[in-house]
């Protein structure tokens, strides 16, 4: 007798355990969760699936990026106002986005630098050799951050020629994303490592101390070298960007090679960044940046730690101030609410609004997340098209055919609030110009989705795909 009430005392101080820890997680979704859907969702999976929903959310639902750890990351960072000289008076077209600028400003506490150099490079097969001739011209430093850096193929001449710089005496720093490195099993890290290079993984997944965050990861991509020449965009360190006809999956991408006083700023998350991931100090060179070309341009650096949410506010204060056009490219497309909204008042206002699309993804539970939402944005008056495969991972953003916005981040919530994003915004009539030839031709080759197939898709289809959008604020 004494054994089963025991045994029912057991039960009884377990399952009072497990309501306490049910209770605790539903009570830090709803304090801390920012978007009412993300919170109401973890907390109905926390109830219905005690053990394992409390457990995905330790994993999925947590944002351990604090600000105070983000303090200690930014450390003395320059003051925005001695990096580069404000632009308080520029020529008409700029200044016509004189609300946008503002926001810019205000949001980002940078200035908008003038004297820049932008030129793109699309795909691997372009931006690769420039990337490798600038790291072997390096004399005094060079900083790489990938969120995949495959030690394969191009990836293992990227390691040769950073080796080969650092035997030369040039500091080397690399930062590879804790999950992104898992697509080559770490094997970029370790050779690296083997060459006596400084590489970092950022927030590595662990169990002691846990560290279990499969979200919050640094996607930034970002080249550096000696201050004056720099690389930006949304390329991975892997063979699959090369186009190869033998080779399935490939990938379509734009980096932007940049010179000019826009590198302070990029310098500048090089070195914040290297702080947060090592604890450490380091202070590149300093290099001149002289003007070099003109271009204004202004750096976006974005990540959780941020509560105002930087990126997401600077898009929608681009999108509504455009005037004729609207054009955007993105892998994965999940807009919040709130760009939505604005995207689709845009249209309703005349605005042409175009959007392309892989008509394949490699994240399918996106892809179908996303088709749920495209009817909506098809009525209002939205053109969206899916461009064939090769996949493309291209991210941009064109205003009015002369406010172009390229970098790191898609058009979802994983990249404006989940993880650490780089982007940049620039002023440039001819820039804006090769961006929109482009654009153009990814439209060429694109197909219009229409409404009515959307409307035709087979009933179980559409259920899938609303299911998999209730779950979007996490994808």
């Amino acid at each position: 007798m004494s054994e089963v009430t025991e045994s029912g005392l057991l039960q009884a101080l377990l399952g009072s355990l497990f309501a306490i820890v049910v209770l605790v997680a539903c009570v830090h979704a709803l304090l801390n969760k920012l978007d009412p859907r993300s919170a109401a969702l973890w907390i109905v999976v926390c109830l219905f699936f005690p053990i394992g929903g409390v457990l995905l959310y330790l994993i999925f639902g947590i944002n351990r990026i604090h600000r105070r750890a983000r303090a200690r990351a930014a450390g003395e960072s320059v003051p925005a106002s001695q990096v580069a000289p404000v632009i308080d008076a520029a020529g008409p077209e700029i200044s016509e986005y004189g609300p946008l600028l503002r926001t810019s400003r205000l949001v980002t506490e940078l200035p908008l630098v003038a004297g820049c150099q932008l030129r793109p490079l699309f795909n691997g097969d372009q931006a690769f050799p420039e990337m490798l001739a600038a790291i072997r011209q390096a004399r005094r430093w060079i900083y790489l951050s990938s969120y995949i850096f495959d030690g394969r193929g191009v990836g293992e001449t990227f390691i040769d020629e950073l080796g080969a710089a650092n035997q030369r005496g040039v500091q080397v720093r690399v930062i590879i994303d804790g999950i992104g490195e898992w697509y080559d099993g770490g094997k970029a890290r370790r050779l690296l490592r083997k060459k006596q290079i400084q590489a970092q993984v950022f927030l590595p997944p662990r169990l002691i101390p846990p560290q279990l965050a499969v979200n919050l990861r640094n996607h930034r991509k970002l080249l550096l070298v000696d201050g004056s020449v720099g690389f930006v965009g949304g390329m991975n360190i892997r063979p699959a960007h090369t186009q190869q006809p033998d080779k399935p999956r490939q990938i379509q991408d734009l980096a932007v090679r940049l010179s000019g006083p826009i590198l302070q700023q990029l310098a500048q998350v090089a070195v914040d960044d290297w702080r947060y991931v090592t604890g450490k100090e380091w202070n590149p060179p300093a290099s001149s940046t002289a003007a070099s070309g003109s271009s204004y341009c202004r750096t976006i650096a974005d990540g959780p730690d941020n509560d105002s949410d930087s990126l997401l506010a600077i898009l929608l204060g681009a999108i509504s101030s455009a005037r004729q056009s609207i054009r955007i490219m993105t892998p994965y497309f999940l807009p919040p609410r709130e760009l939505d909204a604005v995207l689709q008042a845009a249209a309703r206002r005349a605005i042409k609004v175009s959007v392309i699309l892989p008509e394949r993804s490699d994240h399918r539970l996106v892809h179908w997340a996303s088709l749920h939402q495209l009817p909506t944005m098809i009525g209002a008056g939205i053109d969206l098209y899916f461009q064939p495969p090769p996949f493309a991972h291209t991210k941009l953003l064109i205003i009015d055919d002369h406010y172009v916005q390229f970098g790191s981040a898609n058009i979802d919530v994983r990249s404006l609030r989940l993880n650490f994003e780089l982007m940049v915004e620039s002023y440039d009539n001819e820039f804006a110009g090769q961006m929109v030839s482009y654009f153009d031709h990814a439209l060429g080759v694109s197909k219009k989705v229409k409404l009515t197939e959307l409307q035709g898709t087979p009933l179980w289809k559409r259920i899938r795909n609303a299911g998999c959008w209730l779950f979007s604020p996490n994808l």
